[in-house]
């Protein structure tokens, strides 16, 4: 009593029209899911328009990267910026940009370099004496991955005395 299975004549005949709409379904509910996920798992889109005219907003490593991208958007939303910055030549080239792409020139800079507790102490004096307020802190700035092992003027260990103690002295 041997079986002997019978060969499709043609593969694609072998299939039938319900056989090929199980699989589509399956793909078509996959690729919805996915959609979806991925809309809602980004969270909502924030499309309430803030008004920060008036607000006084220091933002430390403020001639580039994130920093620099705050104050364009803080900026657009009318505040005034005070960007705390290292390097005063560099800090000018990111002002430019942050009036040019806000359409705000109420954008000030105010050298600040976080390795020099001094200088902090003297950003301070100087904002005080500019400002009578401040609203809103970014402390944006900081240092990661030294090649070597750096020492701030007061004698830290570099990353930490920028990242910690400078913005720990600032706020």
């Amino acid at each position: 009593m041997s079986r002997e299975l019978e060969q499709p004549k043609d593969w694609i005949s072998s299939f039938s029209k319900q056989e090929w709409k199980t699989p589509a379904v399956a793909v078509a509910g996959t690729l919805a899911s996915l959609g979806l996920i991925r809309l809602y798992s980004n969270g909502p889109v924030y499309r309430k328009t803030v008004n920060l005219k008036g607000k006084v907003v220091v933002v430390t490593g403020a001639n580039t990267g994130i920093g620099k991208e705050t104050c364009i958007q803080l900026a657009k939303m009318g505040a005034t910026i005070v960007m705390a910055c290292r390097d005063s030549s560099r800090a000018l080239k990111a002002k430019e940009q942050v009036v040019k792409l806000s359409k705000n020139e109420d954008i000030d800079i105010i050298r600040l370099d976080l390795s020099d507790l001094s200088s902090v102490r003297q950003f301070v004096s100087d904002f005080c004496k500019k400002y009578s307020r401040l609203d809103i802190l970014f402390c944006n700035a900081g240092v990661m991955a030294l090649p070597k092992r750096e020492t701030t003027k007061d004698g830290f260990e570099m990353q930490f005395g920028v990242n910690h103690l400078g913005h720990f002295l600032l706020t």
